[in-house]
């Protein structure tokens, strides 16, 4: 195959834009690292479907495990093709999901456009059309009883970064945990994220340092943006090696994330005449008991108690603020934020600043 030359969109470590003339050398150097490497070994092969409504494939690997407990579910999102496709994402995926007992979907996007992205609106576009595509096919499994809708993850590798960032971060409720994969970043598809993003969300940005300078910059600038924003549990890793694929990586932080965070939600409530209101919180931990003591909330009225599953009754509507700590391992992990009661509604909101 003769390889030309092209240009090539660097983003410097200000999170301008700048092109670059890249020479048929980087696609060789670039090949070897996107040939996927993990065991191929499972059971059953995934499988391919498609969403009859807007006419988009996607794959599926459920382990063998599935339907016998509830387990975790990881969307991951490729890169440029020809160098990732859906496919290849299932194939990097499937035998940690075997091995590990989580289901995984890798759906075919529109976004993943490493090589000169385009500006918003018409990536911003783009965007929303794989973001309405991903919460379509992921629904039925939000709502099963076979997926633990505490430990999700949406991941992505080199420019399915762009739709990890923009579904994962829109959707905080949906997806617990986020990690990207050596991934392309632009700024100017999220203006709206520091006003909207769960600053408590677990965000993981990795790149190999001896990858190409966009990956290692983006990476750098997608971290500067989020740490802006005011997002808590943020961090980035530089590995070694080059530009090969690390799902292992996104997994361990993936794991880690949903033991030790709180991500509290309402599990039931019943709203009274007299404007009382009984809730159910869930802290979120996965793994701990439902009476664990080392998580201790503030119900911001004057009352406050331990477990991983509380019951709690507000007197009066009101907004209230809520908190919520986990002793884990020498770490107190915090979360807090507005508990939101009307008559006839109510809702958690994270982030409120002490």
């Amino acid at each position: 195959m003769l390889l030309r030359p092209f240009f090539f969109r660097v983003t410097s470590m200000d999170g301008k834009r700048i092109y670059k003339f890249i020479g048929p050398w980087v696609l060789a150097i670039c090949l070897p690292g996107c040939i996927v490497t993990q065991p191929q070994k499972v059971p059953h092969q995934p499988v391919r479907l498609t969403d009859s409504e807007l006419n988009r494939d996607y794959f599926v690997y459920r382990p063998s495990a599935y339907g016998k407990f509830p387990m975790p579910l990881v969307v991951t999102c490729h890169g440029t093709n020809p160098w990732d496709s859906a496919q290849m994402q299932i194939n990097e995926w499937k035998y940690l999901a075997e091995t590990n007992n989580f289901v995984v979907i890798a759906p075919v996007i529109n976004s993943a456009r490493g090589f000169i992205p385009p500006g918003p609106p018409e990536g911003t576009n783009i965007l929303k059309d794989d973001e309405r595509f991903i919460l379509k096919i992921i629904q039925p499994y939000l709502t099963s009883p076979n997926i633990d809708n505490r430990a999700t993850m949406i991941t992505g590798w080199s420019a399915g970064g762009f739709a990890t960032y923009y579904v994962g971060l829109r959707h905080p409720e949906i997806f617990r945990v986020v990690v990207a994969r050596q991934c392309n970043f632009v700024q100017e598809y999220y203006p709206e994220e520091a006003r909207r993003a769960n600053p408590y969300q677990p965000v993981l940005i990795f790149y190999g340092k001896g990858d190409l300078p966009i990956l290692k910059a983006d990476s750098q600038v997608a971290y500067r943006f989020l740490k802006d924003a005011g997002h808590k549990n943020l961090f980035v890793l530089g590995l070694d090696g080059g530009h090969s694929r690390r799902p292992e990586v996104a997994l361990d932080f993936f794991n880690n994330a949903i033991k030790m965070y709180p991500s509290p939600k309402i599990m039931s409530a019943r709203l009274f005449n007299d404007g009382s209101c009984r809730i159910r919180f869930g802290a979120g931990i996965v793994g701990a008991s439902s009476g664990d003591e080392r998580i201790f909330w503030d119900f911001g009225d004057g009352d406050s108690g331990p477990g991983n599953i509380v019951d709690h009754r507000y007197n009066r509507p009101g907004r209230y603020r809520l908190a919520v700590m986990h002793n884990y391992k020498d770490q107190v992990l915090r979360f807090t934020g507005i508990i939101d009661i009307q008559r006839g509604s109510l809702a958690i909101k994270p982030g409120v600043k002490k």
